[in-house]
């Protein structure tokens, strides 16, 4: 999407041909999209096309931005003009990319369920899922209120990892309340402990649920909840009455690995191309770019963190951090495990 913005006229043509380059990308671009309007059956061949443009025209936006690094002519303000002007040119590919992909995975994976809206609520207690919900809730109340409103909406109120060394989690809590059901397999977990805890903790008194606790497209469906249906009125019923199954198991560490990977190349490409916006004289960064906050930073802090970035990605650290990353969850899964097996033994001791 391009916004409107006064350019300054450059003094010279020096990127007069870049910007050539970089708008016949996306004219390209605009035009294979074009293409799939007449014949979708080529869906896969112009994705593949349209990947190959946007890493062409990522190529056009560095080479903008490391003329601008060693151009001293310039002031800045009109050096922000030429970058915004390059960074959102890279935007119409980008943009045009996107939406075929989501073209493809629709295909892939067509909705036969519809999507039934949730929130992970931060309670007083603990993390509580609410399904099934007609409006957001406020976190910060306690877990039995919160559970009340889920319910007030007719919703269904779900423990999301009850025994999570690393979340914000219910424990035993959850015998005290009226949950719906317990998430007992959480693919998040990697460890042999948190997820076991649960299955041998909660009752039957609760639908056992499974969730993938995805943080990127890779790791959906790695755990997942099994029940009788198709629908979303089936799901619903089928947790009321307790016929749900877990299913799946922990997220592959190569999953997680790829993940960090992703994050360090996604810092890394912004800090290239950054987008900055002024308003006043003021600069802002986009509200809806979770990364928008590297346009603010110092450009001494811009240096150390693309530094930081490609020591990530051109040597083995993701495999080593995985790695060592793999034996503290281990450590923190064991020790809750002890935690949690020695508060059983003096309950029971109590009991006596």
């Amino acid at each position: 999407m391009l916004y409107e913005k006064n350019v300054s006229l450059l003094r010279e043509k020096k990127f007069f041909g870049l910007f050539e380059n970089l708008a016949g990308k996306a004219v390209e671009a605009a035009e294979l999209l074009m293409e799939l309007k007449e014949d979708y059956t080529t869906l896969s061949q112009i994705s593949q096309e349209l990947n190959t443009l946007e890493n062409e025209a990522d190529s056009v936006v560095h080479q903008i931005v490391q003329e601008l690094i060693y151009d001293h002519s310039r002031e800045g303000e009109e050096k922000e003009d030429i970058r915004y002007f390059a960074h959102n040119l890279d935007n119409v590919v980008d943009g045009i990319e996107k939406a075929v992909n989501r073209q493809i995975f629709s295909r892939r994976h067509p909705k036969t369920l519809p999507e039934p809206v949730g929130e992970e609520v931060s309670t007083a207690d603990g993390e509580v899922l609410g399904l099934f919900l007609q409006e957001r809730i406020q976190k910060g109340f306690s877990a039995a209120e919160t559970i009340d409103i889920i319910h007030d909406q007719g919703g269904l109120a779900v423990a999301p990892h009850p025994f999570s060394y690393r979340c914000p989690c219910l424990g035993a809590k959850i015998n005290e309340l009226c949950l719906d059901g317990v998430e007992v397999l959480n693919a998040a977990h990697r460890d042999a402990y948190v997820n076991r805890l649960a299955q041998e903790s909660v009752s039957s008194s609760f639908a056992h649920t499974g969730g993938s606790d995805a943080h990127s497209p890779r790791m959906l469906g790695d755990a997942y909840t099994e029940f009788p249906g198709k629908s979303a009125d089936e799901l619903y019923q089928a947790i009321k009455r307790k016929e749900t199954k877990p299913r799946g198991g922990p997220a592959p560490l190569r999953h997680w690995i790829l993940w960090n990977i992703g994050i360090a190349h996604g810092v890394a490409k912004k800090l290239i191309t950054p987008f900055r916006f002024r308003f006043e004289g003021v600069e802002y960064a986009p509200n809806d770019d979770p990364l928008g906050t590297i346009d603010l930073m110092r450009r001494h802090n811009k240096v150390i963190a693309m530094g930081g970035c490609m020591a990530f990605l051109m040597t083995p650290l993701p495999l080593v951090c995985g790695i060592v990353g793999e034996g503290w969850i281990r450590w923190k899964g064991r020790k809750k495990w002890k935690e949690v097996s020695s508060e059983w033994i003096m309950a029971k001791g109590s009991l006596r």
